[in-house]
């Protein structure tokens, strides 16, 4: 296949239990996504979303990315499970129970709505290249950027706490390893196909491109089910829910691999990295192509997202998401994955919020051998520092 998603693996931070993108941010993400796909693709995907909403809907939205959307939602679109997930499930299967059967999932929600819409009200820094007339003008945007910081420091820390009274688990469901960043690359001298080894090796802790790839393979073996064989109603409705729960799943932590606190820092302390981790989010961090050269991407963090970076993981969310619906259309690609009938893996893969190495299955590695061949897509830090 050929995923131009792969400019995450730029990025190789490894930090404290933070978060990446906050809530709406994902959801946004994923909206973007959908709405690039053509229209074939977007035919397939309302279809598989309609098959998955039967039984369950009176809490998934009708639309599977409903722009409509905003406060005290009445139901979950297929956007918001990427968000939901890893931050607020732990697997796809949970993360589906959750969905569709949690009666705090709604509240959730809910404050994420109000979240972005306290985002966007925050002033701007001063814009790139503005000239102060004055040292008493300069001194003013000076305090005018500290206050939006404060502002937005606290509608986080806001979030935060109604977020911990709504879901008990929330703050400590991803300290518990770093699935949700990158690996950094052993050395300067590695190749793409290298790092991608790493990042799905037994023998790696678990990481964001590790955990992508184990989800996105299942819901593609999903799909070729969905594509190959004659299914009863009810279990087409259910494979192709879990299918879209996996690659809901999965891209999470696609999107995580584009926050900049997610790229600078591997090393020190707890304290230590999670200063790097919000620094970089908030000043942003430029970071070199596979390619090599002159070739650099600037990349910002949570709760600091530009529509420049929205773009950038949209285009990435929406190659791994055609090649879903593409599998289950039975459309012909140059890499596809091959039918195993009865695959069901959602019950057996690794927990994210467990310590536990990334065990991918075995033709994940040559499933994604193919991905780094745009070479467009950015380097990996190394864990020495160096770039």
């Amino acid at each position: 296949m050929s995923i131009r998603w792969l400019a995450a693996l730029a990025f190789s931070g490894v930090v404290s239990p933070t978060l990446a993108w906050v809530y709406p941010e994902h959801r946004d993400i994923a909206v973007l996504s959908v709405e690039q796909l053509d229209a074939q693709r977007k035919a397939v995907f309302d279809r598989l979303w309609a098959e998955a909403r039967e039984g369950a809907e009176q809490r998934l939205c009708e639309q599977g990315a409903d722009l409509r959307q905003s406060r005290q939602p009445g139901c979950i679109d297929w956007a918001a499970m990427s968000a939901i997930s890893g931050d607020h499930s732990c697997s796809s299967a949970q993360m589906l129970d959750t969905v569709i059967y949690s009666d705090w999932i709604l509240p959730v929600a809910d404050i994420a709505a109000k979240l972005k819409v306290d985002l966007a009200g925050i002033a701007s820094a001063t814009p790139p290249g503005a000239q102060p007339v004055s040292r008493t003008i300069d001194l003013r945007r000076l305090l005018d950027t500290k206050a939006a910081r404060a502002e937005r420091s606290n509608a986080l820390r806001r979030a935060d706490i109604h977020l911990q009274r709504a879901d008990p688990e929330y703050a400590t469901r991803v300290g518990s390893n770093n699935a949700h960043f990158l690996l950094a690359r052993p050395g300067t001298d590695d190749t793409a196909e290298d790092y991608l080894r790493l990042a799905l090796s037994d023998s790696s802790e678990l990481n964001a491109i590790g955990v992508w790839a184990w989800y996105h393979l299942g819901a593609m073996q999903k799909a070729t089910r969905l594509a190959h064989e004659q299914l009863p109603a009810a279990a087409r409705r259910e494979l192709a829910r879990s299918a879209l729960a996996d690659e809901a799943f999965s891209l999470h932590f696609l999107e995580d691999a584009f926050a900049a606190g997610h790229v600078a820092g591997t090393w020190g302390d707890v304290s230590l990295r999670k200063g790097t981790h919000d620094y970089y989010n908030e000043k942003g961090l430029e970071v070199q192509t596979w390619a090599g050269g002159a070739t650099t991407k600037v990349l910002m963090g949570d709760a600091h997202m530009r529509p420049t970076d929205a773009a950038r993981a949209a285009d990435a969310v929406r190659d791994s998401l055609e090649e879903l619906l593409d599998t289950a259309a039975g459309r012909a690609r140059s890499e596809s994955s091959v039918h195993t009938r009865g695959f069901q893996p959602a019950r057996t893969v690794r927990c994210v919020c467990k310590r536990a190495v990334a065990t991918v299955a075995g033709g994940a590695q040559a499933h994604s051998r193919g991905c780094l061949a745009g070479g467009d897509s950015p380097t990996a830090g190394t864990d020495t520092g160096a770039w």
